[in-house]
């Protein structure tokens, strides 16, 4: 089964735009690659109390690469983009919560921790699992 859509979903100061980034360099644009998608809109939904509901059945061939840091690490990186910090506790919170509602409805989310990862370790392996699924 071919699935040439990468997601890359996480809270902010993850590093979902750089790794988008290096998959799109490495594979030279071989695959359609975004920074967040459903899972960043039921994670932000219930963070939010926006009340909506999501259609997760047009999800089910997707996979969803989650991207997750530590909290100290989190936090110096916050602290050095000058950017307004968030409540982290809250947004992994949401984040794990939806991720459990995907995974009941079939979606798939692979996580990988960006404090104990480089983005070109990640890259690499989200890559590697495309080839894997492309050659099934």
């Amino acid at each position: 089964m071919i699935k040439c859509r990468i997601t890359i979903e996480g809270i902010d100061k993850t590093g979902k735009t750089l790794i988008v980034n290096y998959i799109d360099r490495l594979t030279n644009h071989k695959y359609i690659t975004q920074a967040r998608g459903i899972l960043s809109h039921v994670a932000y939904s219930m963070l939010y109390s926006r009340g909506y509901e999501y259609d997760l059945t047009e999800h089910k061939r997707d996979i969803i690469f989650y991207l997750t840091a530590d909290k100290e690490d989190l936090e110096v990186r916050f602290a050095l983009s000058g950017e307004k910090e968030i409540d982290i506790d809250a947004n992994l919170k949401a984040f794990e919560d939806a991720i459990d509602l995907l995974i009941r409805n079939d979606v798939t989310v692979i996580s990988f921790n960006t404090s104990e990862q480089s983005p070109y370790q990640i890259a690499k392996a989200i890559i590697h699992i495309m080839e894997a699924l492309e050659a099934e």
